[in-house]
């Protein structure tokens, strides 16, 4: 219903799956969901975005506060950050200006 809803307003929807901590740090954790949400984003022309690598990639220093909460901490935002620009601008959704001179 939300991409049909976005879609009638000129919008187009983009999911982005944040896995819960034990996916990002325990490597063996099944990956169930995110595949299942890929799939179902494929069937509906949604892109879709997985940020497990991205926060597994993340240079092994922590990426949340705790133990005092979960939040993510400024690194955590980064390497979410970064990896939303990243696919944002490969999907075509954010334009980019080039650096090139005229």
């Amino acid at each position: 219903a939300f991409v049909t809803l976005a879609r009638a307003h000129g919008m187009k929807p983009v999911l982005a799956y944040f896995p819960p901590y034990p996916q990002v740090y325990d490597q063996t954790s099944p990956d169930t969901l995110p595949l299942r949400l890929s799939r179902h984003c494929q069937q509906r022309g949604v892109p879709f975005l997985d940020l497990t690598r991205a926060l597994r990639s993340g240079g092994g220093t922590p990426l949340h506060f705790a133990p005092v909460d979960f939040h993510l901490n400024p690194e955590g935002n980064r390497v979410i950050g970064a990896a939303l620009a990243d696919f944002l601008i490969a999907q075509g959704l954010v334009p980019v200006e080039s650096t090139d001179a005229q």
